[in-house]
């Protein structure tokens, strides 16, 4: 499977649902050119089967489908998870129920991708909040999986509040496997105590594995948002203890939907302000009055 940069710019912008992008995980495949591809397709069928060109799929998931078939037969082989957290058991379903390929006519008609979600992965990802909007021009630009998977959760963050400029997030150890899922276990430490051997989350693990080449992938890919880490430390003696991470996130530009409210329209300003701002601008010696 290639993955390329050679496509134009399109345009285009992803709806992902909310409850993927801030909770959800998509576990079963390989590489980061199979994520951007299944997100593709999942936010164009979330609502219901969908059809896409193969030339417009490849511009919008960077991904070069020469062999059409056997690139996109293992996404069916992807699920969707749903973490356990300390209340709910761990949830998983069938991602895609159908991904056919139609060929086209050599230099006449492009290819024709038709894509279904399954019934129980229609159930996991139906919820209240609004769609994360992530440019495809963007998307394509990822190379890893936890970057994604990161730029998703900070998106979902930004969608609660429409107007926020930032977002502080504070994570604890053990918030991180109610949030990312199988991905947290990567960051699992065994130590001896007591002749015993336990396990216990790292967040320098986590940070120096995740977080911040994550932040780095998202600084050099979007254009709508910068992001910053710091922990939070506890000294404990001659040594310190990481208590949390602190994850800053800022935002940079906001992309305009056809169904957001147009912006206000300002007032037309009265001729008195507009004169008293003329004398505000004008220097003071030009507001002298002479005598005569």
């Amino acid at each position: 499977m290639k993955s390329t940069t050679r496509f134009p710019e399109t345009g285009e912008l992803l709806r992902l649902p909310f409850q993927l992008a801030d909770r959800l995980t998509v576990d079963g495949l390989a590489s980061a050119a199979q994520l951007r591809l299944a997100l593709v397709l999942v936010s164009l069928s979330s609502a219901g089967p969908w059809s896409i060109a193969k030339p417009l799929l490849e511009a919008m998931s960077g991904v070069v489908l020469d062999n059409a078939t056997s690139i996109l037969d293992p996404l069916l082989g992807a699920e969707l998870v749903q973490p356990a957290t300390k209340i709910k058991p761990e949830r998983r379903a069938r991602l895609f129920q159908d991904i056919t390929y139609a060929p086209g006519t050599r230099h006449k008609t492009a290819g024709i991708i038709s894509v279904t979600l399954s019934s129980p992965a229609m159930l996991l990802l139906h919820g209240a909040g609004r769609p994360v909007i992530v440019p495809a021009d963007e998307l394509r630009r990822y190379a890893t999986m936890g970057g994604m998977m990161l730029r998703m959760r900070l998106g979902a963050r930004l969608s609660k509040v429409k107007t926020a400029k930032s977002d502080t997030w504070r994570l604890r150890a053990e918030d991180l496997t109610e949030v990312f899922g199988a991905q947290s276990k990567r960051w699992l430490v065994s130590r001896t105590a007591g002749g015993e051997q336990k396990q216990y989350m790292s967040l320098r693990r986590a940070a120096d594995g995740f977080f911040i080449p994550g932040m780095e992938e998202i600084n050099g890919s979007s254009e709508l948002m910068h992001v910053g880490m710091r922990a939070l430390t506890l000294s404990e003696g001659e040594r310190s203890r990481w208590k949390a991470i602190i994850i800053e996130t800022k935002v940079l530009a906001r992309v305009r939907m056809q169904d957001d409210p147009p912006p206000a329209e300002k007032p037309e300003p009265k001729m008195s302000d507009l004169n008293n701002l003329r004398k505000e601008r004008l220097p003071a010696y030009t507001r002298k009055k002479v005598k005569s």
